[in-house]
């Protein structure tokens, strides 16, 4: 990570793994019974929780991150209190954020948990991150604040504005194949490779793009305000709905 820009980690681990569960307690399920009631950060990768593949990764950057944040639903908060006590050492500072949801029904949803989070520290930038994401050994955290570093120097100087901040934030994306586009969340960029739409799991009919973003994101501090617009917008939104 750079020494430029102060980041911190937000991972999102609020979700309840409905349809896992489902898997899981299938009768023609016998080798993974034993892992009903697990959390998907939880589940055990290459022998340790997939979150400590991240906590491990964070712990490896020259810079590592100020703190990591956890958000948690309270329903499975203690499983996560036992996995905070079993950290390898040495790990980056980490705190468990309760969400307060005991029940699907009742989650906060994503926008939300990270506005929860970032909230702590509206000043920091923040690496958010799906806790039941896995990326490529080959991915770096601080690659990823490398380049938002160099594209908001390369702003300035396009803008011919030194002196002031040209925020940028970074949505990590991969290629998908057709029959893979309506599993996960696409976004379509214009030609300087600016976002323009997110859209959940389209039909491959309905958008040229066949860039898959997966839940890791770096938020400029200058950014955050934009998750309560979203918030209000989609709470209006919901308040037109019920009333049609």
């Amino acid at each position: 990570m750079s020494n430029e820009t102060r980041v911190k980690v937000a991972i999102l681990a609020a979700g309840y793994g409905t349809r896992l569960e489902q898997d899981l307690a299938s009768p023609s399920n016998v080798t993974h019974r034993h892992l009903i009631g697990t959390p998907k950060p939880l589940l055990p990768v290459m022998g340790v929780p997939l979150i400590t593949h991240w906590i491990t990764h964070f712990a490896s950057l020259t810079h590592p991150p100020a703190q990591v944040v956890v958000v948690v639903n309270d329903l499975h908060y203690h499983k996560y209190e036992a996995w905070q006590r079993s950290l390898p050492s040495p790990s980056p500072p980490v705190l468990l954020l309760n969400e307060g949801s005991r029940h699907n029904e009742g989650r906060r949803g994503a926008v939300a948990c990270i506005k929860l989070v970032t909230d702590t520290d509206t000043d920091a930038c923040w690496v958010v991150v799906g806790g039941d994401t896995l990326l490529h050994p080959s991915f770096s955290v601080g690659d990823m604040v490398s380049l938002m570093e160099q594209l908001q120097k390369r702003q300035q100087q396009m803008q011919h504005q030194q002196g002031e901040q040209c925020p940028v934030s970074i949505i990590v994306s991969t290629s998908v194949r057709d029959e893979d586009v309506s599993k996960g969340g696409i976004i379509e960029v214009d030609g300087q490779g600016k976002v323009v739409s997110f859209l959940e799991k389209p039909e491959p009919h309905a958008t040229p793009s066949r860039l898959q973003s997966p839940c890791v994101y770096l938020l400029h501090h200058l950014h955050l305000h934009l998750l309560q617009e979203f918030l209000d917008a989609k709470a209006k939104l919901l308040t037109f709905l019920s009333s049609v």
